[in-house]
């Protein structure tokens, strides 16, 4: 089991090694207004909405109504 380990440790270490390239990280601001003027190739309209979801809790309410009526997602 032990060796079983250690080789899946080293194989994701080389799997993250080989993709770490390829990855692109976009960064998005939910509080930050974006330029309307300007062609985007990516949607950001969500953000202004998940400002508010953040900012009123909204989250913790609907993990409490899931847990209370024993809701699955």
């Amino acid at each position: 089991m032990e060796w079983c380990r250690e080789q899946a440790k080293i194989e994701t270490e080389k799997y993250k090694k080989d993709n770490e390239e390829k990855r692109i990280l976009i960064p998005f601001y939910a509080d930050r207004q974006l330029d309307y003027n300007k062609q985007k190739f990516y949607t950001g309209g969500y953000l202004f909405l998940q400002s508010f979801y953040y900012h009123l809790g909204l989250h913790k309410v609907c993990r409490k109504i899931r847990a209370k009526y024993k809701a699955e997602v």
